[in-house]
């Protein structure tokens, strides 16, 4: 019989596309190891619904605008709908969604539809929200298939999760014994760099990329799907206001992204500059370039993995202490929120980065913090192998 995992996240142009891309990647590759997976996702706008469906994946779609207990009910009637075997795994990679929604899903899939309502009410908070929301209008299907075991995907540690596995990609001060007190005795902790989940293509990358060095001569920007700060702008102007014919260019913008057209009308007079639109992977300009601008976040895990220097801007407040943590160690510079990153700002930086190059050293742990390989350690915890890498 083969494995059954769905996914539960979310994309946005709220809440961007992170979530959902790094799902995806270990969704890839669970199905090449004969896995039968789906995606739950609410219909917000900028949903990558089509992106996720090219990728040979289902999708189960939300409403827009439901709140937490109704999600839970409406995701089991979903998996329902899906398929009568059993659900292996059920991965939840959302901010929004904690302990209360994953004992609400446990019960609804045991026919138990009493934990659907608690008494204590629970709702998305604002930044998770693509709609208002409106209350559960009906009780879960009891025909919903069986969900052995949970995944959550988190790196606030700032509730609790109802889960038996947990990953934690990021690189922070207090590591796995944050979670103390918010898990389940049993639940096994992936937590650390080592299972970032990267995208096929990083691993065999990072063992021919190796940290650059010296003069800086391509430069890769980007800022994430949906870049709703405008920040992809201010970069290419930045880029351009130092005039300098020996740098080459390549900008990469999502789909939904606000200023797209703006972006191609600046770089449209300069031979130097390219812009790209919703490629499947960055890691081949990655490999290509001497230095970044871009996010936090999941990008930083990606980047990193293939030696390539960047000038940071964190776009959410959960991007913060991994940021800095990776700037007082000197693998990025940091230049604060999208209020600090004006164009001037950002020319300084830049400039900056132009006089001096790479220097050498600057990442004396690049073949122990991440690999590249994250995804096929958690693809051996979910389909149950001995062996793990």
């Amino acid at each position: 019989m083969p494995h059954h995992v769905v996914f539960r996240a979310d994309a946005s142009l709220t809440i961007g596309s992170g979530h959902v891309m790094r799902c995806l990647s270990l969704a890839d590759a669970l199905a090449r190891q004969g896995a039968q997976t789906a995606f739950v996702m609410r219909d917000c706008p900028g949903n990558l619904f089509d992106l996720v469906r090219t990728r040979g994946q289902t999708v189960l779609p939300l409403p827009a605008d439901v709140d937490a207990p109704a999600d839970a009910a409406l995701t089991a009637e979903r998996l329902a709908a899906w398929i009568a075997a059993p659900i292996d795994w059920l991965v939840v990679d959302h901010y929004a969604l904690d302990a209360r929604w994953e004992r609400a899903v446990r019960a609804a899939t045991r026919t138990d539809t009493a934990a659907l309502h608690p008494d204590a009410p629970f709702a998305l908070p604002a930044a998770a929200r693509c709609e208002p929301m409106v209350a559960p209008s009906s009780a879960v299907d009891a025909r919903a298939p069986n969900v052995r075991r949970m995944l959550a995907i988190d790196d606030l540690a700032d509730r609790p999760h109802e889960c038996d596995a947990l990953l934690d990609q990021n690189l922070t001060t207090g590591g796995a014994a944050r979670y103390d007190g918010l898990l389940p005795a049993h639940c096994e902790r992936l937590v650390g760099p080592r299972f970032a989940m990267l995208q096929p293509p990083y691993a065999p990358l990072h063992q021919s990329c190796r940290p650059r060095q010296g003069p800086i001569r391509r430069l890769l920007i980007f800022f994430g799907g949906a870049d709703r700060h405008g920040l992809t702008l201010r970069a290419l102007q930045a880029a351009l206001s130092l005039n300098r014919d020996d740098l080459t260019i390549d900008v990469v913008i999502g789909m939904s992204s606000p200023d797209n057209d703006q972006v191609r009308a600046l770089a449209a007079p300069h031979k130097s500059v390219q812009v790209y639109c919703g490629l499947p992977s960055l890691a081949p300009f990655m490999a290509e370039a001497d230095l970044a601008i871009g996010a936090g976040g999941a990008t930083s895990w990606e980047r990193l993995c293939l030696g390539l220097p960047s000038i940071v801007v964190t776009v959410a407040e959960n991007q913060h202490e991994v940021t800095q943590l990776l700037a007082e160690r000197k693998m990025v510079d940091w230049i604060g929120n999208p209020q600090d990153a004006t164009t001037a700002a950002l020319t300084a930086a830049l400039q900056a980065k132009l006089a001096t190059g790479n220097p050498p050293n600057w990442f004396p742990d690049y073949d122990q913090l991440i690999d590249g390989r994250g995804v096929e350690r958690v693809c051996a915890v979910l389909m149950d192998k001995e062996s793990r890498p």
